[in-house]
């Protein structure tokens, strides 16, 4: 996998993956996310992409399907509400790719490492959580 520089963010590398997992609509919108974010790829797992006349730039996005997450919990960061670390207090190293739920889809938090984005009672829809992981992501120090 070659990292591709942010067109967000000139020079910034960003080699990275999101899985979107059981979304049944918004996908346009996270991929667009995705790609602001200068992510290289977007993994649809039980998600569905109707079309691409609404992505936009992102047409260039490198969109694919999966049956199933990875096997291995190495490097995949996975968002939920019940995650374990803040959003703002990962540290980025080491993680090439993100997972985030559509509505209703819970993920499985003993199995992957999880970050939170600390709310009021749960009210962010999955593009939203993205959004703002990926913004943190781009302020970290680390990287």
């Amino acid at each position: 996998m070659q990292p591709v520089t942010s067109g967000a963010w000139p020079g910034r590398r960003v080699p990275l993956t999101v899985y979107l997992v059981g979304f049944k609509d918004r996908v346009q919108s996270a991929c667009r996310v995705a790609w602001s974010f200068g992510c290289e790829r977007v993994v649809l797992v039980d998600s569905v992409l109707t079309g691409r006349q609404h992505l936009h730039s992102a047409r260039a996005l490198l969109i694919e399907t999966a049956p199933v997450l990875p096997t291995s919990p190495a490097g995949i960061l996975v968002l939920e509400i019940n995650g374990v670390t803040p959003i703002a207090d990962v540290d980025w190293r080491g993680f090439h790719s993100i997972v985030v739920g559509g509505s209703g889809i819970q993920l499985d938090v003993t199995r992957y490492p999880s970050a939170r984005i600390p709310e009021r009672p749960p009210c962010l829809i999955g593009d939203q959580a993205l959004a703002i992981a990926l913004y943190e992501r781009q302020q970290a120090p680390c990287l």
